[in-house]
């Protein structure tokens, strides 16, 4: 009976500190680290500015890399769109880019050529996107 009454209080001990709900969440979603002390007035311009840079240049590549993988064109908006959003909400660095490379979509594309039926080729792709 010591022994387990030793043992159990050695597991207290070293126990991890518990965190609060709001703590899981900024560790899970850092956004809600960095959101709440954004500073509208100074940053909003230049973060509006980046946008547009990022957008002119990750269009016309994510539409191109979509017609190498053989899927519709609107499908590589939709990644552009997508990833960014995620990583903001989700990611932690302030300085990271995230597109889909375009090696990648022509192994894919390769795969997909085969497939006659369009939205099979579509479901394909996607399902290869969360390997």
């Amino acid at each position: 009976m010591a022994c387990q009454l030793t043992g159990h209080r050695e597991s207290e001990r070293f126990a991890l500190p518990k965190r609060t709900w709001r703590q899981q969440l900024q560790h899970y979603a850092p956004i809600f680290r960095w959101l709440p002390h954004y500073d509208v007035a100074r940053d909003l311009k230049f973060d509006v500015v980046a946008g547009i840079t990022v957008a002119m240049m990750l269009i016309p590549q994510e539409v191109s890399l979509s017609t190498i993988m053989n899927v519709p064109a609107h499908h590589g908006l939709y990644t552009a769109a997508t990833a960014p959003l995620v990583y903001a909400i989700f990611g932690s660095s302030t300085v990271l880019s995230v597109s889909s490379g375009s090696e990648v979509s022509l192994l894919v594309g390769t795969i997909l050529e085969d497939i006659d039926d369009e939205d099979e080729r579509v479901a394909t792709g996607i399902m290869m996107a969360f390997l």
